[in-house]
């Protein structure tokens, strides 16, 4: 790739971080309400996205240290939303996974956040819709893809 391609795309990946972050926060303020913080509902939602997943994996997904995120799983267990176990296929491994009110509390946060995202998307024609759809669709194949081989 020529050097001012790749310019260019390091500087629209850069870019893309604080909108991103933007428009999430937009969609989730009046997510999760008092029973969890932003932290805690991000976990609640890849773990239930997984179905079971590791510690070691979650924390990569939410970019926390191990100590903190221990202190998350707890309180995340304390609230009875998630509950450890053993992994069947390796007993020295520990998996995360939701419970039964952990999965209500994840669909009333998809809920909170389609809404979010209805309102922000309110003011715009149908063809910027479809153009916005097919435009994250392919970045999520092309990260997904490079995500595999890093």
């Amino acid at each position: 790739m020529e050097n001012d391609k790749l310019q260019e795309l390091h500087n629209l990946f850069l870019s893309l971080i604080p909108l991103f972050n933007k428009c999430k926060n937009y969609i989730e303020k009046n997510n999760a309400g008092p029973l969890c913080n932003k932290n805690q509902s991000m976990a609640v939602m890849i773990i239930g996205k997984a179905e079971s997943i590791t510690p070691t994996t979650l924390s990569k997904f939410i970019n926390m240290e191990k100590g903190s995120l221990t202190t998350l799983i707890d309180s995340l267990e304390e609230k009875e939303l998630v509950t450890r176990f053993n992994d069947p296929n390796d007993r020295r491994k520990v998996l995360l996974s939701l419970t039964t009110k952990g999965i209500e509390y994840m669909e009333s946060i998809e809920e909170q956040s389609r809404n979010g995202l209805t309102l922000m998307v309110r003011d715009l024609e149908d063809d910027k819709i479809d153009q916005m759809y097919a435009s994250l669709k392919t970045l999520v194949e092309i990260l997904r893809e490079i995500s595999g081989s890093i």
